[in-house]
């Protein structure tokens, strides 16, 4: 007795359709089988006619829901005995043991019993119809030789199962001698309302306004169909309105490739290479035309753009060429594809707005990279999501997972780092540097491939840096730290203060050879190349702010190479760093600019602009730091931490704050100078006034300096008066002169203050007393 587990055809179907959708993905199908079979072009038809010559004459009277309104693709390849005995089978995987062929899992036709039950298509001279409730032929499928001799005689008999191909993209079967179509022509006749409600496979019915929603998902995803497609180089989408006067269809859409890359595919070319170096950057052109006829049928306007895409292609080097030899993975080609559009394309009709994931057709899988990835990818069978490893399998037994993780890694890695190479030398440093792939928060295929771009790009000599000596690696490159380059002027500064002493001055930095570049990486990818593991390498080519101001800042301070408005950003900017080392470093050079000529001082040769031994200097010293940047509150307390001088003058410096005005010819600022000495001389220190704790030596100094002014002579004095009107001798010493109350015994022989010169008269006798 024969006895065991079955499944009719028709639950078989209805559950595939559970992953094969309705929508982009029957296009998609039908264009990843026409690649795999080396078609050039496929053609799509909305076909709504109703045929009355296609109502009799038929196989079976089960047939007559069949002959109305269906959905046309064709391509101009042509079966081969293997593909006839692949499409029969619903298992799966029929096109696994062909590297070329990008469907590996071979399920793709069923998509299309989402619009029918009743599929059909001519190929050469082969035709061939499915009925899997077998409620229409009265069997579940027929294959017919249209040339043979029987079946010539067949088809003048049942012309009317054939009337609808004619005319279709040229196809001609009524009243032939001979049937010989060169292409392959499917007819998918669009599931009606009764025939739906009868249906075992899906229970959805095609009116025109599905149609419609279906023929505007096919040109809204149009453009990407072809980025990776090694065969296919053009798609066209035709309508044929039921009541065409002509009955021509109408062109709704174009799109077609043109490349660079001409002869055998790609996919062939790195194949036969088998070579780990093995890669080719094709530069390709999307044209996409969508015309007026599509206004009516769809919503979208007239529409002729072309859009430019590189396409950098790579073999694996490694890891993913052993996994492609496991019995699991035969098939599968450690290959890997990106895609970067040369022009924005987010507010065209057509294309994505958003990076998306192929296996060579697009994948429903977004990505935050900024270019297109494509991989041979183990996909779910539905092709709608890649095959990753879940809480609740076994590691054993998700080896797809394995698969996608070392494709990534290996191909997907090396194909990116191409892309970049490409690039480097394309684009501005600013645009080139967005198209890195960054690691936060990301889906876990762009993580695994950003990760390993940057662990490839340090642990090889991928030329990735764009320098003003060309694209380098890492090897080659020298880094300024991000502490210096995030510095919105000051870092710009660095920038090309680095590259000048090392590269023109040829001047060679500690750690590093002297055959090395300067590269202004953004912060954001050093962070990247931190986060992927990659700290140490990055770490080791990077130059810091201490060796910065070390090595190039303070040998080089009188270097042509400044502006002086530039260097004084750049000391500034150490001034404020907090920096211990910098800091020592700033203390021991002559590098604060002062008024009024900028000349450059150690911080222990100012004096505090706002404080009181600034009442003591002028400002033709030099002493005082430079107006603005220099004189800010939070520069000038790390001045004085640094030696800048604020309230106290050493005891031997005194004297010469009067020396220095001594002789200036000008009366009015060595009066001035006085009153302001003679001030800072009673201010308190340490609960005594200065001049109480003068030395003994620096009173007598002072005491010796002729800075006090002489009193004229008293109003009706008759008697001469010592020094005259004054003009020869305006000054004298305190050690010569006498106080006012003297005058009467000493005016005539000896020199006499005039203390009404001075507004500041508090302990005025004890200050000058000798």
């Amino acid at each position: 007795m024969n006895y065991g587990q079955t499944e009719p055809l028709t639950t078989r179907l209805h559950n595939l359709l559970k992953d094969y959708t309705d929508g982009f993905t029957i296009p998609k199908e039908i264009i990843q089988n026409a690649d795999d079979a080396g078609a050039t072009t496929v053609k799509l038809l909305y076909d709504e006619r109703i045929v009355k010559e296609a109502q009799t004459c038929l196989f079976n009277e089960g047939m007559i829901p069949c002959q109305g309104p269906a959905f046309w693709a064709y391509n101009d390849a042509i079966f081969t005995e293997d593909d006839f005995r692949n499409i029969t089978k619903l298992a799966g995987a029929t096109k696994k043991d062909d590297s070329m062929k990008i469907g590996r899992f071979g399920l793709g036709f069923n998509s299309v019993y989402n619009l029918t039950d009743v599929p059909s298509f001519l190929s050469g001279e082969t035709y061939v119809v499915f009925d899997p409730h077998e409620s229409h032929l009265g069997k579940s499928g027929l294959k017919i030789n249209l040339n043979f001799p029987g079946n010539q005689l067949m088809r003048n008999k049942m012309k009317g199962q054939f009337y609808p191909f004619e005319g279709v993209f040229g196809c001609s079967i009524v009243n032939k001698d001979r049937v010989h179509f060169k292409g392959t022509l499917f007819r998918l006749p669009l599931r009606n309302s009764d025939e739906a409600s009868k249906s075992e496979i899906k229970d959805i019915s095609y009116s025109k306004s599905e149609m419609k929603e279906f023929i505007k998902k096919i040109e809204d995803g149009a453009g990407n169909l072809l980025l990776f497609t090694q065969h296919v180089s053009k798609i066209e989408l035709y309508h044929l309105e039921k009541d065409s006067s002509s009955g021509k269809p109408e062109l709704l859409m174009e799109v077609s490739k043109s490349s660079n890359h001409s002869g055998q595919s790609v996919l062939q070319t790195l194949t036969e290479a088998r070579n780990p170096d093995a890669y080719c950057t094709e530069d390709i052109k999307i044209t996409l035309s969508i015309t007026h006829c599509s206004k009516s049928v769809c919503g979208l306007d007239k529409l002729d753009v072309t859009v430019p895409c590189i396409i950098n292609w790579s073999f694996g080097q490694g890891s993913s060429i052993h996994e492609a030899e496991r019995n699991e993975f035969k098939g599968l080609l450690p290959v890997a594809a990106t895609a970067l559009t040369e022009v924005p394309v987010q507010n065209i009709p057509g294309f994505y707005k958003e990076s998306h994931l192929f296996c060579f057709l697009p994948l429903p899988i977004k990505s935050k990279l900024p270019v297109h990835i494509n991989a041979s990818f183990a996909v779910q069978s539905s092709r709608r999501n890649l095959m990753w490893r879940n809480e609740d399998d076994k590691e054993s037994e998700c080896v797809e997972d394995r698969w996608n993780t070392v494709l990534l890694e290996d191909a997907g890695s090396q194909a990116y780092i191409r892309m970049l190479t490409t690039m480097a030398a394309r684009l501005s440093p600013e645009e080139y540097y967005r198209l890195w792939p960054f690691i936060f928060s990301q889906p876990k295929h762009d993580k695994i491939l950003t990760r390993e771009v940057y662990i490839t790009i340090c642990k090889g000599d991928c030329a990735v840096f764009p320098s003003n000596n060309g694209i380098v690696s890492l090897k080659q490159s020298v880094i300024l730290c991000p502490e210096l380059t995030t510095i919105k002027d000051a870092g710009n500064i660095a920038l090309r203060a680095l590259r000048y002493f090392v590269i023109e001055e040829k001047q060679k930095l500690s750690n590093f050879d002297a055959d090395v570049t300067i590269v202004d990486l953004p912060t954001a990818l050093l962070n990247n190349f931190k986060l992927s593991g990659c700290e140490n390498q990055i770490n080791e080519r990077i130059v810091s702010v201490d060796d910065f101001y070390k090595e190039i800042v303070f040998p080089n301070l009188k270097n042509a190479f400044w502006q002086k408005e530039e260097l004084d950003e750049i000391i500034l900017n150490g001034i404020l760093s907090g920096n211990k080392v910098i800091l020592h470093a700033i203390a021991l050079h002559k590098c604060i600019p002062t008024k009024p000529n900028g000349e450059r001082k150690l911080p222990a040769e100012l004096i505090h602009p706002n404080r009181e031994l600034a009442n003591l200097f002028s400002v033709e010293e030099e002493c005082f730091p430079e107006e603005n940047k220099f004189t800010k509150y939070n520069t000038l307390k790390v001045l004085q931490n640094l030696g800048m001088k604020t309230d106290e003058l050493e005891w031997e410096h005194l004297p010469k704050r009067i020396r220095s005005v001594l002789h200036s010819g000008r009366s009015e600022l060595l009066i001035n100078r006085t009153e302001k000495f003679l001030r800072y001389m009673t201010s308190t220190r340490d609960a005594e006034q200065r001049y109480q704790k003068c030395p003994d030596e620096i009173r007598k100094e002072l005491s010796n300096l002729e800075f006090l002014t002489l009193q004229r002579p008293p109003y009706n004095w008759t008697l001469p008066w010592y020094g005259g009107d004054n003009k020869e001798r305006p000054f004298t010493s305190p050690i010569n002169g006498y106080f006012p109350e003297c005058r009467h015994l000493v005016g005539c022989i000896k020199p006499v203050v005039d203390v009404n010169k001075y507004t500041y008269n508090s302990k005025f006798t004890d200050v000058l007393k000798c």
